[in-house]
């Protein structure tokens, strides 16, 4: 959608969008032209024009139905659809009037509609003030200005990260770049980001079996990075004209293959058809307030290379760990600061083993979780925990599968701290 700033601009941008698109031979975009009544402009022809011989298109459906259809790609509307327009499929709006208030809040937020296949948005304007609109939106929305401008090398810098861990080759993304443009199907997609794939999951599967945690973070970061990349390139494209096919040609092979190496898709599906719901439970948590406020908070640009936050991994298993154990004991009243404590304890005591430092560094972690002497040093240590945390230690001694889920939590967490420290 293109907001012009009265009908006669309306009429002049439908009169300059068909010259150019006849001009360059783009028969396959066309645009409508939305206003009401008559205009008059002796400047361009003596008869005045109407959106019935502006629109010569429409064969008697109404402008809503004829956006509806693959016909027509482009909007042009002079107040006339700027509210009240409800059209899903809309992804861009072009703004040449000043907007404020009310007004400027129902006109942007004609792209707010859910769409199968609508990934993004886009709004570019040409003519308001940042702070106006931010004034405007501010009584629905929290604060949304930016605290910086997005520098627009962040796609050149992922990228150089993501060509430094060699998952792909620049043959590769040319091959797949000509199937999407080509529209060669999906089955040649799929030939062309196969290696990609192969190269990825290999080193993935092998860093696991290895209990490599620092290469398994390093993919992983990969695929976080394969998307920062893509919505780096989606928004800052829109505006910036970069004039290097390359960069185009790696968001369509980044795209690609950050399909097929997610999660869910990386393995082998479950056949889940045997599967009966027997049962749930419900557990109260903290209440949370998320209502909106009006603090001056700025959202960040993009500005750095597009990768996640470390964390502390300690930490982040300890955090794992308390789930997996609030599962384990589901129902029996425990908090989480019972299973940090619990599970901080018996790690501790099963550290103090000599045994248990030496087959970690000996070990891959697969071997390491299957030692015996893993098994009886936890046991043990839960055994020796004394009183203050009787109801789990109980539970754990009489139970072989919450006592040996215990162990695993307590043997992966022991290697993985060994690795790091070694």
């Amino acid at each position: 959608m293109v907001v012009t700033g009265s009908r006669k601009e309306a009429v002049r941008y439908k009169l300059a969008f068909d010259d150019y698109v006849e001009r360059s031979g783009r028969a396959d975009i066309r645009a409508l032209v939305a206003f009401s009544g008559e205009v008059l402009d002796e400047t361009l022809r003596p008869d005045a024009f109407t959106e019935t011989n502006m629109n010569p298109g429409l064969h008697g459906r109404s402008l809503p139905e004829a956006f509806k259809t693959e016909s027509y790609q482009v909007m042009l509307v002079a107040n006339k659809f700027q509210t009240g327009f409800d059209q899903p499929l809309l992804v861009a709006m072009y703004v040449d009037k000043k907007l404020s208030g009310v007004t400027a809040v129902q006109t942007l937020s004609r792209l707010n509609r859910m769409a199968k296949g609508k990934d993004n948005t886009f709004v570019l304007d040409f003519v308001n003030d940042p702070e106006v609109i931010r004034e405007s939106f501010e009584p629905y929305f929290r604060d949304a200005k930016l605290s910086a401008v997005s520098d627009p090398n962040i796609v050149h810098d992922i990228k150089t990260k993501l060509d430094s861990l060699h998952i792909y080759e620049e043959y590769e993304v040319d091959a797949a770049a000509v199937v999407e443009v080509f529209k060669k199907g999906n089955n040649a997609l799929t030939a062309a980001i196969a290696p990609g794939k192969e190269r990825f999951n290999t080193r993935y599967e092998a860093a696991v079996l290895a209990g490599d945690r620092v290469e398994v973070d390093r993919l992983e970061l990969f695929r976080s990075d394969l998307t920062s990349y893509i919505n780096a390139y989606d928004f800052l494209s829109q505006i910036i004209n970069y004039e290097d096919t390359a960069v185009e040609k790696h968001a369509l092979y980044y795209r690609a293959l950050a399909r097929v190496i997610r999660e869910d898709n990386r393995r082998s599906p479950i056949d889940l058809a045997s599967v009966a719901l027997i049962g749930y439970s419900l557990k109260k948590h903290d209440t949370q307030n998320i209502g909106l406020g009006n603090d001056d908070v700025g959202l960040d640009p993009l500005t750095a290379a597009g990768s996640k936050t470390p964390v502390d991994p300690v930490l982040a298993r300890l955090l794992e760990a308390v789930n997996q154990l609030n599962q384990l004991f589901d129902g029996d009243g425990l908090t989480d600061a019972d299973m940090k404590g619990f599970f901080t304890h018996i790690k501790g005591k099963a550290a103090e083993n000599e045994k248990i430092t030496t087959q970690i560094a000996a070990n891959s972690e697969q071997q390491f979780l299957a030692s015996q002497d893993l098994g009886t040093t936890v046991t043990n240590a839960i055994i020796t925990s004394g009183t203050n945390f009787g109801a789990m230690i109980s539970e754990a001694l009489n139970s072989d599968v919450k006592l040996a889920k215990i162990i695993e939590l307590i043997g992966r967490a022991l290697y993985q701290d060994g690795k790091e420290a070694a």
